[in-house]
């Protein structure tokens, strides 16, 4: 009498929703890849920044300090120039011998004695 059928579950419905849950399992994936992804990217980018930016800062600091350098030098060997050039028009203007050794014996440090080591060169 009351036999009611119990209605069977067709196969393409059955197939539909398990692909429905691949689809939704797959895109569940996908996003997390590109969430994490996307997380190591900009974590190489922050490092690319970071050592580029300390890079060019060490840059400016070896800048600064050949610039330094090379203004030192300058004005230590324009002060040596003004005093070879100094010490040069004092023995000019000495005419008599007896001069010169009085100006040698006055200022032993501008003449140097022969056969010294010097780091100075003379150009002709």
């Amino acid at each position: 009498m009351a036999n009611r059928r119990i209605k069977k579950i067709e196969p393409e419905q059955k197939l539909t929703s398990k692909s429905n849950t691949q689809i939704i399992e797959s895109k569940r994936r996908l996003e997390a890849a590109k969430l994490n992804s996307s997380e190591l990217v900009t974590n190489v980018r922050v490092g690319f920044v970071a050592r580029e930016s300390s890079r060019r800062i060490d840059d400016v600091k070896k800048t600064d300090y050949w610039d330094g350098k090379r203004r030192d030098t300058q004005n230590r060997s324009s002060n040596a120039q003004q005093d070879i050039t100094k010490h040069w028009e004092k023995v000019l203007n000495k005419n008599h011998p007896y001069q010169l050794h009085q100006v040698y014996k006055d200022e032993p440090l501008m003449v140097v004695p022969f056969g010294a080591k010097t780091s100075v060169r003379c150009i002709n």
